[in-house]
């Protein structure tokens, strides 16, 4: 033999902690098994995006002195030489120029095979949970005369390794009773990409003039990579999306489900994706949330800046600076300036359109929603992160933490000219001061905040809170809202409950005659206990009919089982704006869709019976008036489920039956597989998922399989409910099977 060969067959790992993987939203690496991270004999299946991995492994950094974790590596060793009996030698793995782990290997024969079940970390930062992903450079280092060091690996193994410094947060674990998300306990690894440095990163922080905290940097390293969203399709290293965001400069309403308290459900997986491309201030404090609830530290997963929503209404008249994703308008003002009815509505505001000093037109934020944080050893009342608008006074960069709450709001709206003062008094309501007008947990009440986010394929049930009464919804309709109207009664059965095919080809098929030659880009479905949404994206080609196509159409329909919950998607998309009129116009009587709907240029939503329905767009011209092709859209599909209404006892709806049960006591750490059988309502079956009632007793590892089959990791002593839903594969309604799981 010429020359010595290391190779690396397999590497394995024993994780701490779940992760949830990325584009096959599964947990490919759950916590405490044993599984396989790479394999050389299929290295293409174990790459993801530029440097990551489908298998990533997520760790607690280790106590013990030398720092060790489980990762196990089979290889094989060819020298050129004999080596003398117990020759010693070191495995040593880098990225880059960075050593990260090591093991020390003994090599007795001239060809043998190399199993390492530990190593040790050679690089740590305990201060920030690190990330550490790319093509490792592996080595071979031996302590003979006639080895010609180093050794390297013939294959550079694809790893994605992160390092947290407490398990997996949940709402429950907040110590000041603030409002966190709930994970499931499984670190989606989009937030580790976006949020977790890499170890380099995090140990050049010793080496910054004049010093800075650890949790300070991570901070704006977070609000800064949140910023990049609306600036370049590259992110970073890890993350780069198809398109740009920027902020609804029509309706300046949310794209991603979440309201002004931070109520509903936050859709990650297509914000990381950038699936829309329009945006407002309630999706940015979700994502600046969700970067805070990351940043955790001791075995209860404590966060370490104290994250808490804040909803201020009213607000107030913007200072110029730059709106998210309109790097080109440095001195924006008016938020929704492409709305061609922008005015100030808001009564406790002074009616004036330009400011006198600047000359620019003005129309402010009637309700605006920020995080706030307290950084370790701070006693302040905390201090502000904003990725909104970037002041002209700041250099056009968004709040990262360094101003208090009332300082943002004097540098922030008008103080001079139109407005002596911020709308609102910028203090916290509390039953002490009951004219505060800005919102937070605990103090201002429960439940303001993120507390659930889309990572699978789970629809979350809709939000009861709404600004708009009932009664008023209720004289929009044809019919009474009445959430116990189910369609029994014998005299007059009412028929409520849509039967149509509600799915992406059917929705395509009724959607192409209006836009004309498209194409499905994106067919996706969520399903919950509650109803089951389906989301067609349509690919449109350039039409000599339609001023400025846009480049997608999105058809968005979520059927409910309960009719009220119809209603209530209406009221809140009504009350989603952050502007100070209503940017949704009711469409008169003869053009009306559905029960009720409501149109604006870029935008049009409607309820028919249990189905809400929005058609709405990306690549929209600017001054383009989208609705009329947008309401043919939905008319043309209002037609469609009008002719299959029908009662609820005349629905049929998917009954699935447990075929295998759990067993009858699960351990701490056991995988066990429930399964479904399914039934002639349901024999082709749209999507599938579990609800686990108690993550950190029982974790859903995903959906892993098309045949019916569940599989569950038990992490925590404790009795769990779950509950299996299936949709049914025309109208979408869901039916359950519910178990209850003991684990010991």
């Amino acid at each position: 033999m010429t020359e010595s060969v290391f190779t690396i067959d397999t590497i394995e790992a024993t994780p701490d902690c779940s992760t949830l993987s990325w584009n096959d939203p599964v947990v490919k690496t759950p916590q405490g098994q044993r599984v396989t991270i790479w394999d050389s004999a299929k290295e293409n299946e174990f790459k993801n995006a530029i440097d990551g991995s489908t298998h990533p492994a997520t760790f607690l950094l280790p106590n013990a002195n030398p720092p060790t974790i489980p990762i196990h590596i089979h290889g094989s060793i060819s020298l050129e030489f004999e080596p003398d009996g117990n020759t010693k030698g070191l495995v040593t793995a880098s990225l880059g120029s960075l050593d990260l782990f090591r093991a020390a290997v003994i090599v007795g024969s001239q060809d043998q095979v190399v199993v390492i079940d530990k190593v040790e970390l050679v690089n740590a930062y305990t201060r920030l949970p690190t990330r550490s992903s790319g093509d490792f450079q592996f080595r071979l280092e031996l302590y003979h005369p006639k080895a010609k060091n180093p050794i390297l690996a013939k294959r550079t193994p694809r790893l994605e390794i992160s390092f947290a410094l407490g398990p997996c947060p949940s709402s429950e674990t907040s110590p000041n009773n603030r409002v966190r998300a709930d994970f499931g306990g499984r670190y989606p690894v989009i937030l580790l990409r976006l949020f977790f440095p890499s170890l380099s990163e995090a140990l050049s922080i010793a080496g910054i003039h004049p010093p800075v905290a650890p949790e300070t940097w991570y901070i704006k390293r977070a609000v800064d990579t949140i910023w990049k969203f609306g600036t370049t399709p590259d992110v970073n290293k890890s993350v780069r999306i198809p398109r740009k965001i920027h902020y609804d400069n029509v309706n300046g309403a949310p794209s991603y489900g979440v309201s002004p308290k931070g109520v509903g459900t936050f859709q990650l997986s297509r914000w990381a994706k950038a699936q829309f491309d329009q945006c407002n201030c309630q999706d940015l404090a979700a994502i600046v949330q969700l970067a805070c609830n990351v940043l955790v530290s001791g075995p209860n997963s404590i966060e370490v800046v104290d994250s808490r929503w804040i909803e201020h209404r009213p607000h107030g008249f913007l200072n110029p600076g730059t709106l998210f994703g309109w790097p080109e308008y440095p001195r924006c003002n008016n938020p929704t300036w492409k709305n061609k009815d922008a005015v100030w509505k808001f009564a406790e505001c002074p009616v004036a359109k330009v400011d006198t000093a600047t000359g620019y037109p003005l129309e402010g934020f009637a309700q605006h929603s920020w995080v706030e944080i307290v950084l370790p050893g701070d006693t302040g009342p905390g201090t502000v992160l904003d990725a909104t608008l970037g002041l002209l006074s700041r250099g056009g960069q968004p709040e990262t933490g360094s101003t208090p709450r009332g300082a943002y709001l004097n540098t922030s709206l008008i103080q001079t000219t139109v407005n002596p003062n911020p709308l609102g008094n910028g203090t916290t309501k509390t039953t002490a001061n009951p004219n505060g007008d800005c919102l937070q947990t605990p103090e201002s009440g429960p439940d303001i905040g993120l507390k659930a986010i889309s990572l699978t394929k789970i629809l979350s049930p809709i939000s009861r809170v709404a600004l708009k009464s009932m009664e008023d919804i209720a004289t929009d309709t044809e019919r009474p809202l009445d959430p116990t109207f189910d369609g029994t009664n014998p005299e007059e059965p009412p028929r409520n409950f849509v039967c149509a095919d509600l799915t992406v080809p059917k929705l395509h098929e009724l959607a192409e005659p209006v836009l004309g030659q498209t194409t499905i880009g994106v067919s996706e479905y969520l399903v919950g206990t509650t109803g089951a949404q389906v989301l067609a994206g349509l690919d449109v080609a350039a039409e000599p009919d339609m001023e400025a196509p846009p480049t997608s159409v999105f058809i968005e329909v979520t059927a409910y089982l309960d009719l009220l919950d119809a209603a209530m998607a209406v009221t809140d998309r009504l009350n989603s704006s952050s502007t100070g009129r209503a940017p949704y116009k009711k469409s008169p009587e003869n053009d009306r869709v559905g029960d009720m709907s409501y149109v604006s240029p870029i935008e049009v939503f409607f309820a028919r019976s249990n189905v809400f329905v929005r058609v709405f767009g990306n690549g929209l011209a600017p001054g383009v008036d989208y609705a009329p092709k947008f309401l043919a859209v939905g008319r043309a599909l209002d037609a469609h489920m009008s002719q299959r209404l029908v009662g609820r006892p005349e629905l049929p709806m998917p009954s699935p039956k447990l075929g295998q049960g759990p067993p009858e006591t699960v351990p701490v750490g056991g995988i066990f597989t429930l399964a479904i059988t399914e039934d002639s309502a349901a024999t082709t079956l749209v999507e599938k998922v579990a609800h686990v009632e108690d993550s950190s007793v029982l974790q859903w590892l995903g959906p892993k399989f098309d045949d019916g089959r569940f599989e569950f990791l038990a992490t925590k002593k404790g009795i769990t409910k779950v509950v299996l839903v299936v949709a049914h594969e025309s109208h979408l309604l869901p039916g359950t099977e519910e178990v209850s799981v003991t684990v010991v």
